[in-house]
């Protein structure tokens, strides 16, 4: 499913000028990218800062058993993390100033990223309040434009790392 879902996003991506792709280093978030680059004729850059949040103690459990377990707000939440595991805020921490280190320029920017890394990304740019980011539904392998002003992810990863402790 995974592999066709990574063709059609290339498929859908087609008529996009995309000048350069970069994607978390993880299997299916590479191999998205991948696609679209080879049909581009681009390279992908991969980079750790975009790789999904750690869920820390709770990776391998199921969704259910961590709302049952009391845990389903911190699994939404800015500012608390599961046990061991990044908060949004702090996954913000990481992933904005990876992309404010991209630079301004003209150029069209594919980011393959997972659901996480997206909602903070989309949360941020689109002004939601940070209590509601983590509640942000967000499709699987379906591209999802921003045109991003000039200077505003630098703005961004100067204010999570003003805001990163805060609660």
């Amino acid at each position: 499913k995974g592999v066709q879902q990574a063709a059609l996003v290339a498929e859908r991506l087609e008529s996009v000028d995309v000048t350069r792709i970069y994607s978390s280093d993880l299997i299916r978030a590479k191999e998205t990218a991948r696609a679209v680059a080879e049909a581009k004729g681009l390279d992908v850059v991969t980079s750790l800062a975009l790789r999904e949040r750690s869920l820390g103690d709770w990776a391998y459990r199921k969704y259910a058993d961590v709302q049952a377990s009391g845990g389903g707000d911190s699994l939404i939440s800015w500012w608390d993390a599961p046990p061991n595991g990044e908060s949004l805020g702090v996954l913000a921490a990481r992933v904005i100033p990876f992309l404010a280190s991209l630079g301004s320029t003209p150029a069209t920017t594919l980011v393959v990223a997972h659901g996480g890394v997206i909602r903070v990304i989309c949360g941020l740019l689109d002004g939601v309040d940070r209590d509601a980011i983590g509640k942000n539904k967000i499709p699987n392998a379906t591209p999802i434009v921003r045109v991003v002003p000039d200077g505003m992810f630098e703005s961004l990863a100067r204010e999570v790392a003003g805001s990163e402790g805060e609660s």
